[in-house]
């Protein structure tokens, strides 16, 4: 009987451990996601920017 409940509360403890992970994996890759879509949002903001100014510094010279 003592060999059963200690063997539930290890397995117990390891659900514990194992939702724990999921939920810590979940987060850091949750937290990637937001820093690439921010830095995929800023250099795109930046090309276009860059790119706009580029066009029109040319537009600029051809008048």
């Amino acid at each position: 009987m003592n060999k059963f409940i200690i063997s539930f509360n290890n397995s117990k403890s390891s659900d514990k451990k194992s939702i724990f992970r999921k939920f810590v994996y979940f987060t850091i890759s949750l937290l990637f996601l937001t820093i690439i879509l921010y830095v995929g949002f800023y250099v795109l903001l930046f090309l276009i920017i860059f790119f706009g100014v580029k066009y029109c510094i040319n537009f600029l010279k051809n008048l």
